[in-house]
């Protein structure tokens, strides 16, 4: 049992650690009890992913070409003012007025399972980017980016948590890629029956394609080999073109050949492999990849000659003379 004289020493404790607790700045804002000077760390510290810009062509669905460098930017998420930007901003409030303070940050960054260590953000409060990535792919790869951003300057006044975490944001993962697809389209022809040499030209497109990615200058390297050769007779040589592909992903192609005019060779057909290639650029073997083996197919008319040589190109779908 306990007596009164008890029961009003502790009542009096709590209203004294009340009287105490209530005095203080936080408190006297948490009630509304109005004003002293105290701070908030909201709103919290920000960061969000910007853009990825590639150095050249396009990304498309955050698929971009090989052999083409990207940057990824990651943005400051607060803006104070108009063109003043920062990641990170603390309130400060005297009687009720609140006045906002930058705060200094520092960020890391990840790129795959790769972590860097701490940075301090030394861009200029004008520019909204916070920190970028670059990357560039040879080959086929894919990117994984985020950002982390934490406080150098904490407000620990009594009563505030500051930041009560990092800010982070994540990029969409971004994928180099090659051409999957080469379709071949027929254009026209070109043919001479000579006084001692005869030829015949058939002109093609190439369009290489995968998802609408651009692969504009980069260069289509092609080598070509006799698979089959019904006609028996020596073929040195067969015309076609290597060559860098334009801002619709196509390159020429010419499949021909040319031999003596008296030639009659009774309608045989010969046959090649086209092993094609994606470089860089056309002298930078050591870079290139493999796409795909086509087949040529080239055929006389029944007692032609090397005016009658026409062909048939066999890619991801088959092209040929009209004559075929």
């Amino acid at each position: 049992m306990i007596r009164k004289p008890q029961i009003l020493t502790t009542l009096l404790e709590i209203l004294l650690l009340f009287g105490l607790v209530a005095s203080a700045p936080w408190v006297q804002n948490a009630i509304g009890c109005g004003g002293d000077s105290y701070y908030s760390a909201s709103p919290a510290i920000s960061v969000q992913y910007e853009s990825t810009v590639p150095d050249t062509r396009n990304i498309v669905n955050n698929k971009i070409a090989v052999f083409t460098g990207a940057t990824v930017k990651f943005k400051k998420g607060h803006t104070l003012s108009p063109g003043n930007y920062f990641a990170d901003l603390d309130t400060h409030y005297l009687y009720s007025v609140p006045y906002d303070y930058t705060d200094a940050v520092e960020y890391r960054r990840t790129m795959n399972e790769t972590t860097s260590g701490w940075s301090t953000d030394t861009s200029s409060s004008s520019s909204l980017t916070l920190s970028s990535v670059y990357a560039y792919y040879a080959v086929t790869g894919s990117l994984n980016s985020s950002i982390e951003v934490r406080d150098l300057a904490p407000h620990e006044t009594p009563g505030t948590t500051d930041d009560e975490s990092n800010g982070t944001a994540s990029a969409p993962t971004l994928t180099w890629v090659i051409p999957t697809t080469e379709t071949s389209t027929w254009l026209s022809q070109n043919s001479n029956n000579g006084a001692t040499t005869s030829y015949h030209n058939d002109y093609y497109s190439a369009t290489f394609s995968n998802s609408g990615v651009s692969f504009e200058d980069l260069y289509i390297y092609e080598i070509v080999n006799i698979t089959s050769n019904q006609c028996g007779i020596e073929f040195d040589s067969i015309v076609t073109g290597s060559g860098s592909m334009n801002s619709n992903n196509q390159v020429s192609d010419t499949l021909g050949g040319s031999g003596p005019t008296s030639d009659d060779n009774s309608g045989c057909a010969i046959q090649f492999s086209q092993q094609i290639y994606l470089r860089n650029e056309s002298n930078s073997p050591g870079s290139q990849i493999y796409l795909r083996t086509n087949t040529l197919n080239f055929k006389f008319y029944p007692g032609g000659g090397w005016e009658d040589y026409i062909s048939q190109r066999c890619s991801s779908n088959t092209a040929q003379n009209p004559s075929w």
